[in-house]
C-alpha cells in the first residue's frame, strides 16, 4: 500500500514537472507579411506605380492643351501609399506586433517616408505645367508641419499648408474636394490607393456593393481617376474585418478565399 502511494506521488510530481506547452500569440498583422516583401522588394510593385503615373502624364498634357483660357486646373492626390510610401510603418507593424496608430505620430514625425515610384517626376512636370496640386489626406492635422517637411525633403512641389489638406473632423474627403471646385477649380485627375480618395460613393462599409459602383464607374479609371496598388490595407480590407485584431485572421482569411474540387487522381 506505502509502495503504491509513494509511486503515485513520484507520478504527480513528475506530471507537475512536465513543461506545459506554450500558449502560442498569433500575430494579428502576420496578414501583412506577404503585402509588405511585396511592395519593398517587387519590381512589379514599382512597375504598378510607374504605370499609373506616366498615363497620368500623358493624361494631364492633354487636358492642359485643351482647357480654357484662365481656368484654374488642379489635381487631387492622397498622400499615404498614393505619393509618400510607408512601408517601414507597416513592416514595424508585422515585425513588433503593433496596430494602428501605436508608433503612426513617431514614424510621420520622422519626416522620411520616400516618394511612390514615379510621383516626383509627374508632379514635377504638372508644377511645370501650371497645374495646381493639392494633397488631400486624412493624417491628423497634429503632423501637418512634419507631413509638410517630409514632402519637401523630396523636392515635392507645392508642398505647403494651402495646398496641403488633412483630416479636421471626418475622415471623407468629399467635402474637401467640394471646396476647391467652389473656388473655381477644375478638378482634372484625381489620384490614391482607397476609392474614397475618388468619390463620396465608395464611402460605405459594403465590398459588395462597392465593387458594383466600381463597375458602374469603370470609364473613368484611367481617364479621371489614377489608382495607385496597395495590397496591405484600406477600406476594402477594414469592410472585410481583417484590420480587427479581436478577430481569429487566419480562420476569417480562409473563409474569404473560394477554391474548387480536386481530385488528383483524375
Amino acid at each position: 500500500m506505502k509502495k503504491a502511494t509513494l509511486f503515485s506521488l513520484v507520478v504527480i510530481l513528475m506530471v507537475g514537472c512536465m513543461q506545459q506547452p506554450a500558449t502560442v500569440k498569433t500575430n494579428p498583422n502576420e496578414r501583412l507579411a506577404m503585402a509588405t516583401i511585396f511592395v519593398e522588394h517587387a519590381p512589379e510593385y514599382k512597375a504598378l506605380c510607374y504605370q499609373a503615373y506616366n498615363l497620368a502624364g500623358y493624361q494631364l498634357k492633354e487636358m492642359v492643351k485643351n482647357k480654357q483660357a484662365n481656368e484654374k486646373s488642379a489635381v487631387v492626390l492622397d498622400i499615404d501609399e498614393t505619393v509618400l510610401n510607408n512601408i517601414p510603418f507597416q513592416a514595424k507593424q508585422v515585425l513588433d506586433t503593433i496596430g494602428y496608430p501605436t508608433c503612426w505620430n513617431a514614424w510621420c514625425n520622422l519626416e522620411s517616408a520616400e516618394p511612390v515610384p514615379g510621383v516626383k517626376e509627374f508632379l514635377a512636370m504638372a508644377n511645370d505645367l501650371g497645374v495646381s496640386i493639392f494633397y488631400i489626406s486624412n493624417r491628423k492635422t497634429t503632423v501637418l508641419k512634419a507631413t509638410i517637411a517630409n514632402l519637401q525633403k523630396f523636392g515635392l512641389p507645392q508642398a505647403d499648408s494651402l495646398h496641403v489638406m488633412l483630416k479636421t473632423t471626418s475622415n471623407e474627403k468629399e467635402s474637401r474636394r467640394q471646396k476647391l471646385m467652389d473656388e473655381g477649380y477644375k478638378i482634372m485627375l484625381l489620384f490614391g490607393d482607397n476609392l474614397s480618395d475618388f468619390s463620396a460613393d465608395f464611402e460605405i462599409t459594403d465590398n459588395t456593393e462597392r465593387n458594383s459602383i466600381a463597375m458602374s464607374q469603370r470609364d473613368l479609371f484611367g481617364a479621371k481617376y489614377i489608382v495607385l496598388p496597395n495590397p496591405g490595407y484600406g477600406a476594402w480590407s477594414q469592410n472585410l474585418g481583417l484590420n480587427n485584431s479581436q478577430v481569429n485572421q487566419d480562420s476569417l482569411t480562409r473563409s474569404l478565399m473560394t477554391g474548387f474540387e480536386c481530385n488528383e487522381n483524375e
